[in-house]
């Protein structure tokens, strides 16, 4: 791993020229200080790290689909909880006992519940 003195934000374009340049002198440095059987061990090491990169990487796409499955129930319930009160507020406001019993009907049928109406 190739360590700076520190961190630095970069204030002007020779800022980053000069953190560029540190950068790629000890990339170099660390590059030859490598042996045929450090840089194999390095190869292993970065296919372990990525495979489990790739384990986290199903892990949130199945974390994702849960979420969005749970977004897409919600949204449904609410949907049907709009109706259902949109359906209460005119069952308040409309005189008419024929229209009435329907939205009492519509309703109960919304809520899944067996209300005699007659």
């Amino acid at each position: 791993m190739v360590k700076l003195s520190r961190m630095e934000i970069p204030k002007s374009e020779e800022d980053v020229k000069r953190i560029s340049e540190e950068i790629e002198k000890n990339m170099k440095i660390h590059r030859h200080s490598h042996s045929d059987e450090d840089e194999l061990s390095d190869v292993d090491s970065i296919v372990h790290q990525l495979s489990h990169v790739q384990e986290l990487l199903i892990h949130i796409i199945q974390s994702i689909k849960e979420v969005r499955n749970s977004i897409d129930n919600l949204t449904s319930v609410i949907r049907k909880n709009s109706r259902i009160i949109a359906l209460a507020y005119m069952l308040n406001v409309i005189n008419n006992e024929e229209a009435k019993r329907k939205i009492v009907e519509i309703i109960s049928k919304d809520l899944n519940l067996d209300i005699n109406t007659k």
